[in-house]
């Protein structure tokens, strides 16, 4: 799901009341889409809020990181055991979970095996931020005005040069998107 919708890319180039035709309005779709994978790309990780199902190495430690951030709820916390069974761990008893996505073992550590934990839980913004709203507009729309990515262009007298060809992020931009970049 793109971080921004099509009639705001429209309204950002200008289009008003009359919109984008139903042609412009798939090729701002896919435009936005390939942004918000730019994005992604860039933070390691999906910013639209999901319920994921993990499965996780254990760290054989009391501390586990989870894929995405930031965590909104966990749901389930299941650790396969040395033996193969299944334990269902309960919150506040067994293990705890901070935003960042870390989940905590109480007592003990988490299982020292591959594939050990599986986790349930939701992460993600709802809404998007609006700085990176705006980055994937901003995106979009040099891809919309100089879909080859040219850095500059000269015809007769008049010429032109791009601060950022294409679909690249700025340098700034990178600097914002490094606060939701994924923890490793």
């Amino acid at each position: 799901m793109p971080y921004a919708e099509a009639a705001e890319l429209g309204v950002l180039m200008g289009r008003g009341d009359a919109g984008l035709d139903a042609a412009e309005t798939a090729r701002a779709e896919l435009l936005l889409q390939l942004a918000t994978g730019v994005i992604d790309d860039e933070t390691g990780q999906s910013l639209t809020m999901a319920t994921d199902t993990v499965t996780l190495d254990g760290s054989g430690r009391h501390r586990l990181l989870l894929p995405r951030w930031p965590v909104t709820a966990v749901a389930t916390v299941t650790v396969l055991e040395d033996d193969d069974s299944e334990t269902d761990l309960v919150h506040g008893v067994d293990y705890r979970w901070t935003s960042y996505g870390r989940l905590r073992r109480i007592r003990g550590c988490w299982p020292c095996r591959e594939q050990a934990v599986d986790v349930t839980y939701t992460a993600g913004y709802d809404p998007i931020p609006d700085g990176v709203k705006a980055m994937c507009l901003r995106l979009a729309r040099a891809g919309w005005e100089n879909g080859a990515g040219k850095e500059s262009e000269r015809l007769g007298d008049w010429a032109a040069k791009w601060a950022t060809p294409g679909m690249l992020p700025t340098t700034g931009e990178l600097r914002t998107l490094s606060i939701y970049r994924a923890r490793t």
